[in-house]
């Protein structure tokens, strides 16, 4: 899905339901909540047959979402774990539910600051001259988030967007290489056409 919210409550929860993420911004930090008469996801998954999992590297900010992990016959989640555990977790779910059709939410972090991907991924991007060198100010003030790079991420006092950028990328990278690990594996084990993910 494309995201309709700039954060991760909002969005997951448009995500879930299908509803415009504007729905759910005028409720307070710590307290969304799902309500039981939205139509989602995972339960029509399940009215379909579908046995359905959550997997995350992340799940104490989803927890934030009332009722949302409740929605799921599993959801899983380790928080601060590498995309590598969460995908071995993956592939447990797929071989667990080889008998059923399976709905697969897997929700990555790693693209997050402070964009530390492994090798070779950290290095990959360094060099493409994909972006301009175009340098920022480093941010003093952690409210100060505009045109600025924050202070946490930078590394070796460097200023230009670029290198930031490219670690970003290669962050993705490996996101993506642990997604195709999965869909090879469901596609060796006959599981990937009745896979939602």
């Amino acid at each position: 899905g494309i995201s309709q919210g700039p954060w991760t409550l909002p969005s997951n929860t448009a995500f879930m339901t299908g509803n415009q993420a504007c729905r759910y911004y005028f409720k307070k930090e710590h307290n969304f909540s799902l309500d039981n008469s939205d139509l989602n996801l995972p339960e029509i998954a399940k009215i379909a047959g579908y046995k359905t999992y959550f997997i995350t590297d992340h799940s104490l900010m989803l927890q934030q979402i009332q009722g949302f992990s409740k929605k799921f016959d599993s959801f899983i989640g380790f928080p601060g774990a590498s995309p590598e555990k969460v995908t071995k977790m993956a592939l447990v779910a797929a071989d667990a539910a080889k008998v059923n059709k399976l709905f697969l939410w897997l929700y990555y972090t790693g693209a997050h600051v402070n964009y530390s991907p492994e090798l070779p991924f950290s290095k990959e991007f360094q060099k493409d001259k994909l972006y301009p060198e175009h340098h920022l100010p480093v941010s003093k003030d952690q409210k100060d988030i505009f045109n600025t790079i924050p202070n946490h991420i930078v590394e070796n006092g460097i200023t230009d967007t670029a290198f930031y950028k490219a670690k970003y990328d290669g962050a993705i990278a490996v996101t993506d290489s642990y997604l195709g690990t999965l869909f090879s594996y469901l596609k060796r084990n006959g599981l990937y056409r009745q896979t939602l993910i």
